[in-house]
């Protein structure tokens, strides 16, 4: 829950006319979300196997991390900007915060 607050604290950080380094230190800490984030689920996948995946929540978080990582690959990949989809996809995060308010 800690991972998920941090990660909204530094997605409100962009804003029209950032310097250049607030740009490049935002993004080098959404790739450390990112791996965060594939980190938990690996985790969880090994220690549920097929059950992860009858979770909503697990499955919303899987989609997520996958989309990330496409984004990431087209992003290096070709000279498409992908930037405001990619926050867009990033801000989607936040709504795992709902599992935890679920849970309790």
């Amino acid at each position: 829950m800690s991972a998920i607050a941090l990660n909204t604290l530094v997605l409100a950080f962009k804003f029209a006319g950032e310097p250049p380094w607030v740009t490049q230190t935002t993004e080098i800490l959404n790739y450390i979300f990112t791996a965060f984030f594939t980190l938990d689920a690996f985790i969880k996948l090994c220690a549920l196997g097929k059950i992860y995946f009858q979770d909503g929540w697990n499955r919303f978080d899987f989609l997520v991390i996958a989309l990330s990582y496409a984004f990431i690959l087209i992003d290096y990949t070709t000279s498409v900007n992908l930037g405001a989809q990619v926050t867009l996809l990033r801000s989607f995060r936040i709504l795992r915060i709902f599992k935890y308010f679920k849970a309790t």
